[in-house]
């Protein structure tokens, strides 16, 4: 593609995310806002693609960080318990695995253990299909998200700590269950009086003042999203245009079909994603899939390429980081393979990689909050904090990248 064709697209790409998200604002997994601009984002595709589905899914947004309240009640009543009343250690001991269990199913692994508990609303799913001139033997899809996050208090006020307080979270409810069930042993075989009973207390007591924390994480309100992760969106529409139903033949994929795909709920534990893999999983596994997932799109000399997802417990594909990070240093661009860690979170990569696809998710955020400014689930994440030269960067390695297994 030609620098000036690039430079446009993400000029377009800017200024469609600017225009959603000044008539849209916040766009939280459920709400009206969100499922707008899922239509408007449909009627993009409808333009440039063969067929455009809009998918319609059961999400219950408040699952996903709902842990953020009950978990630590369970454990500061637990504490409290033992603490006033040591006879109690069972009952402590199964309030705390309570609120651990809680805490690590929906953060760490995501799951959806708690769900049924929160109340149901609507997600959207939007996708375009570009079928090549020859029958398809391949397919890529490229993606973002359009849902935007509740804003993250201590990303907002104290970025400097922010990995510093996850890491006592996280430590938190992974200590305090060990120490308990040690104690009840214990107890079981020495009662729990004397000085072993009196430093467990304390301690478990002094452990509170880290679950205290997580009551407050997170604010009321949406951020703006533009960075994370409308701009992906909005990017994905560009592909469409480059390579779509209108472009010249030569710009055409000869054997590759091309999905663009923007989910819903990736802020909610990339709900979205999981229910379009169920939703499409024969499509999907019908023949080699690679997946290029945008998220999170601010810096471009901070671009790299995932090779782990959610809170590394998924593996990505390595080669396909590989091979983006390679076509991105053709074009001028430093990137690099990184791997997300516990507390990291997750991206929509890690849905379409469970069901068998060669899955890579491209970032470009400080990836060290601490040692960066980062607008990351703020409310400073507004088109302003998104550099032109990622969104080329994320358009010329995406077209790459297609270009490249398509063999043109």
């Amino acid at each position: 593609m030609a620098t000036g064709t690039i430079s446009q697209a993400a000029k377009s790409a800017l200024h469609r995310t600017h225009e959603l998200i000044q008539r849209y604002g916040p766009r939280l997994a459920g709400s009206p806002a969100s499922a707008q601009v899922a239509m408007e984002l449909a009627g993009e595709y409808d333009r440039y693609c063969h067929h455009t589905t809009m998918d319609e899914f059961e999400v219950r947004p408040f699952a996903f960080l709902g842990f953020l309240k009950v978990a630590p009640l369970f454990n500061i009543a637990a504490a409290l318990l033992l603490f006033l009343f040591p006879e109690y250690y069972l009952i402590a001991a199964l309030g705390f695995t309570l609120a651990s269990i809680w805490a690590f199913s929906q953060f760490l692994c995501y799951g959806e253990l708690f769900d049924p508990l929160y109340k149901r609303k609507k997600g959207f799913n939007v996708s375009g299909i570009i079928e090549p001139i020859e029958p398809a033997r391949q397919q890529v899809i490229v993606s973002g998200h359009h849902d935007s996050a509740y804003e993250f208090r201590y990303m907002s006020d104290s970025p400097k700590l922010y990995r510093l307080i996850v890491l006592f979270i996280v430590l938190s409810f992974g200590v305090s269950p060990f120490i308990i069930w040690l104690f009840t042993i214990y107890a079981a075989i020495t009662g729990p009086a004397g000085i072993i009973g009196d430093i467990v207390r304390w301690a478990l007591l002094s452990n509170v003042l880290f679950a205290i924390p997580m009551l407050f994480f997170t604010k009321k309100e949406g951020t703006p999203g533009a960075g994370d992760n409308l701009i992906a969106s909005s990017i994905t529409v560009e592909i469409a245009r480059m390579f779509g139903k209108k472009a010249p033949k030569e710009n055409r994929p000869r054997y590759t079909r091309i999905i663009l795909a923007s989910f819903d709920a990736e802020e909610s534990g990339i709900r979205g994603a999981r229910a379009y893999a169920r939703m499409h999983r024969d499509e999907l596994t019908s023949m080699p899939t690679w997946h290029f997932n945008m998220d999170s799109l601010y810096y471009t000399h901070r671009i790299k390429f995932l090779t782990r997802d959610l809170n590394g417990f998924i593996k990505l594909s390595s080669q396909m980081a590989d091979d983006c990070s390679r076509i991105a240093h053709s074009l001028g661009y430093n990137a690099e393979p990184f791997a997300l860690y516990p507390g990291a979170g997750a991206t929509d990569a890690a849905e379409l990689a469970k069901i068998g696809a060669h899955a890579t998710t491209l970032i470009a955020l400080a990836t060290e909050p601490e040692k960066e400014d980062s607008v990351y689930h703020t409310q400073d994440d507004t088109v302003d904090s998104i550099q032109p030269g990622v969104v080329e960067g994320a358009i010329s390695i995406a077209a790459g990248f297609i270009k490249e297994k398509d063999g043109s």
